[in-house]
């Protein structure tokens, strides 16, 4: 735990996240983490809710993203066929729909808690730091983590 907290307490820099992905350290502007307690969910819960996001949650997400989000889409470079897929309910290629906070703690699929995010490095970096601050967690355990939690609905805002 020591070893996690010095790494995460590190990795703080001007209020940005700054990840690994294939041992480089990779900075997220806008990426703050967030102090909670992490308390595993029950697997049941976790697996009706990404049941909902995997049948309908992504896709409404995405759909309401394409319908209220298309300047900002363009901004983060994605061009006009990215954007009918995103309009569908698609996810492009090279992107993620990320659950800011997981379901696998009391994270749900509000659209507030999804981002449409980059896979690399973005995506990748954050991933990792989940897995190195609460991977090792069973059903029902807990630990107080600082949480990188990228704001917005989609990240990076610009390329």
């Amino acid at each position: 735990k020591k070893k996690i907290d010095d790494f995460f307490s590190a990795s703080k820099k001007n209020d940005n996240f700054v990840g690994e992905v294939r041992g480089q350290r990779v900075e997220l502007t806008g990426v703050k983490t967030e102090n909670f307690n992490y308390v595993k969910r029950d697997r049941v819960q976790y697996d009706q809710l990404r049941s909902d996001f995997d049948n309908h949650g992504r896709s409404d997400f995405l759909k309401r993203l394409g319908a209220d989000k298309e300047k900002e889409l363009r901004a983060a470079g994605l061009n006009d066929a990215d954007i009918a897929l995103i309009q569908q309910g698609k996810v492009p290629q090279g992107w993620q729909v990320h659950h800011k906070k997981p379901l696998d703690d009391g994270g749900d699929n509000n659209f507030n808690n999804l981002v449409l995010i980059k896979n690399d490095p973005y995506h990748q970096a954050i991933t990792n730091a989940q897995k190195r601050l609460v991977g090792d967690l069973k059903p029902g355990e807990a630990r107080t983590v600082d949480f990188p939690i990228p704001e917005g609905s989609i990240y990076p805002p610009t390329p």
